[in-house]
């Protein structure tokens, strides 16, 4: 129920300053007792290195006086959502198989009892692709809409990994246009006739995402 990293040190404390309304606590009288590596202090900001996103996470759990459970809980709805991807894209063996992989991994379970941000990211990054598959599948703004938000979130939580984590589905989108504009030059599809499904969710994707980054500029 204490975090025991540096990490988790300091995005319990961005947390706490969070769940007070405020991007940043005031620096402590004497500072050189309260000096710590993955924390900035400057003349009036006392505030952690990291981007917002895990932190954002936390509040609930720190105005309940339970940060400790939300790591558990990101935990168990990242692997529902695993599950209805897995299910949506292979069918039920499929999605039964992801389910057993992610409850047989000792990693999986350890940052999910842990502070860190590795687990809010997995959340997000699995909530971005069931969206994403969603809405283009059926049509589903508002899916598109969240798989935007989810990936924003995933960006300020740990950015490369969102950054990684995202270009599955950038290819796959720029294949099938490139098969679109393939069928249009044998004169078997009009170019619009699917083209306007992927610019939608794009653009959908993009407006969820938006929202979020200007958050952490914002803050930044």
């Amino acid at each position: 129920k204490i975090p025991h990293v540096q990490d988790s040190v300091t995005t319990l404390f961005q947390a706490r300053i969070l769940a007070e309304g405020n991007l940043y606590a005031v620096p402590p009288p004497i500072r050189c007792s309260f000096m710590f590596e993955m924390m900035v202090m400057n003349a009036d900001q006392w505030y952690s290195k990291y981007t917002l996103g895990h932190p954002l996470m936390l509040v609930p759990g720190v105005q309940l006086g339970k940060p400790w459970m939300v790591g558990p809980t990101l935990g168990a709805l990242t692997v529902a959502l695993a599950f209805l991807l897995a299910y949506g894209l292979g069918g039920l063996r499929i999605a039964l198989m992801v389910s057993v992989l992610f409850l047989a991994s000792p990693f999986f379970f350890f940052m999910s009892g842990s502070y860190m941000g590795h687990t809010t990211c997995l959340f997000f990054v699995t909530l971005f692709h069931w969206g994403f598959v969603r809405a283009y599948r059926h049509q589903d703004s508002l899916a598109g809409l969240l798989a935007g938000l989810a990936l924003g979130m995933a960006a300020i939580t740990r950015p490369m990994t969102a950054a990684t984590a995202c270009i599955p589905a950038v290819l796959w989108g720029g294949v099938q246009v490139i098969r679109i504009l393939y069928r249009t030059l044998k004169k078997t599809k009009a170019p619009h006739t699917y083209l306007g499904d992927y610019v939608e969710v794009y653009l959908v994707l993009i407006i969820g995402f938006l929202p979020v980054l200007g958050f952490q500029l914002y803050a930044n």
